[in-house]
Parts: C-alpha cells; structure tokens; sequence
C-alpha cells in the first residue's frame, strides 16, 4: 500500500471510531435518548435545556413548614439542564408511564421540635378551583405519618384529578397558604424553549450515546 492509500485507510478507520457507539461523552449521560416530548409548537428535544430544578419549582411556605412541588411534565422537564432531566424524568416514568402529570412534592421544617403537616392539603389548579390530591406515592420513609422531624426533608409523588396543564397557569395551596408565581415564570420557560430548539438545530450533531460541536 502505498503512503497515500494508507493514510487514506487510517483516516477512514478513524471516522468510523469516532461514529461507534460509546458508554458516554463528558457532560451527556449515557444511555438511549428517549423520544422528544411535544408541546403545541411541535417536539423539544431532550439534552439540551440549561434551567435548574428550582426554575420549574413553586415553594409555599405554611408556617413552620416549606413545602417545594415541581411538575414533572415531560416537556417541561426538558428545559433542565441535563444531569436534572434525566434526575426528574426518571421520576416521571416511575410514576407515569401512561404519560399522566404527576408533581412532585417535598416538604421540611426548620423547627426545633418538628411540625405536623397534613399530605391532603397540597392543592393545585391549571384553570378553576384547586383540586385535592387524587393519589400520593411516598417517597420517603415517613411519608404520611402526618409528623416531620427538624431538617429530614420528605418527598412524595402527586397526581391531581383535574387536567392540569403548566404551560397554561398553575396555582397551588398549602392550608391557607395560595401561590400563583408561576404565571410569572412562564416567559422565562417561554425562552427557555425557544433556545432549546435553536441549540439542537443550529450547531450539534447527534446520536443516541454522545454529542458533538461541529
């Protein structure tokens, strides 16, 4: 082979190393990428979101008590950056394949004797009256038994019998506590998505294990 062919023939084998599939890539996580969620505008992708939990997260405080709930939206999730979508979706598709909306809710007192807190009276709305929780799945030891104890937070999984929708409003109550901050996020979600559709088409290449800059 002559030194040109054989340049030729390292260059191709190099491509083809470079097009394998591989366990990860730094700052992507591993594994199959799952199929875009959609919205009304068409599909988000999934990988390329920046936001943190705390910007898809409403926090009343009642109390002795905080309570945080996060919706656990597919499409919503996917404007996260992606060690936190991957974090929430795993969450999502624990207590949501069929796809429903499910929350989820945590809860923690500073208190130095703990405080009592009632999982019924989380309430949440898109449009209309705020609606009790329809089902609740602890994720916690203690979940339920109506008591925290001072800085051991609790977290519980809750799906709400009204079609709940977060890029229309959402309005949540804690006994006589009422938030509805989200009404105020929702331009910040709004651009957030749009950048998130103009990061995967104007400037990566990808598969289902890695990413890569042009």
């Amino acid at each position: 082979m002559t030194p040109i062919a054989r340049r030729g023939a390292l260059g191709r084998l190099a491509l083809v190393a470079l097009l394998a599939p591989t366990g990860c890539m730094a700052g992507v996580p591993a594994g199959p990428v799952p199929a875009a969620a959609t919205d009304a505008d068409g599909p988000i992708p999934s990988g390329y979101g920046t936001l943190r939990q705390d910007d898809i997260t409403i926090e009343i405080v009642d109390g002795p008590v905080r309570v945080r709930i996060t919706p656990l939206e597919s499409s919503l999730i996917r404007l996260t950056a992606p060690d936190t979508e991957q974090r929430l979706r795993a969450l999502r598709e624990r207590a949501a394949p069929d796809g429903a909306v499910w929350f989820l809710v945590s809860v923690q007192t500073e208190a130095p004797g703990g405080a009592d807190f009632d999982p019924m009276a989380v309430e949440a709305a898109s449009v209309g009256i705020p609606q009790r929780p329809a089902e609740i799945r602890g994720l916690t030891p203690q979940w339920g038994s109506g008591r925290l104890e001072q800085r051991v937070p609790q977290q519980a999984l809750y799906r709400f019998p009204g079609d709940i929708d977060p890029w229309r409003s959402l309005e949540v109550r804690v006994g006589e506590m009422r938030s509805r901050s989200w009404t105020d996020r929702l331009p910040q979600l709004d651009a957030e998505r749009a950048r998130v559709r103009a990061r995967a088409g104007g400037g990566y290449w990808s598969s289902p294990n890695f990413l890569i800059l042009r």
